[in-house]
């Protein structure tokens, strides 16, 4: 597994690697962000937030629980569309795949 993506022409300004812990820290943040209606799983076996590097491409796997009450499926979506938005503003990548795994309610 690649530990950097290597990103060219970012801002214009050469090239930059990013580590996959800066992919799941980012991931992590978003998912305090919607705090109100999901939580990170930290009961399974693992970690919660994984990301996996491979040919040039992230993989980005999350274990949450959603609020009782709430739409798994929409939650799911808007955290998922949060967790791409704040990859592009933080760092402008855009070239991941975002599983979101809903393990539960609380």
């Amino acid at each position: 597994m690649a530990e950097y993506i290597y990103m060219q022409n970012c801002s214009k300004n050469g090239k930059m690697g990013i580590s996959y812990k800066v992919i799941e820290k980012i991931a992590a943040d978003s998912c305090y962000s919607m705090i109100d209606k999901v939580l990170i799983d930290k009961t399974g076996k693992g970690k919660a937030i994984t990301c996996t590097i491979n040919k040039g491409k992230a993989y980005l796997n999350v274990r949450i629980k959603v609020k009782q009450g709430s739409n798994a499926a929409s939650t799911a979506s808007l955290l998922q569309e949060e967790i791409s938005e704040n990859l592009i503003s933080t760092i402008e990548f855009s070239d991941c795949v975002i599983n979101i795994n809903v393990v539960g309610i609380f």
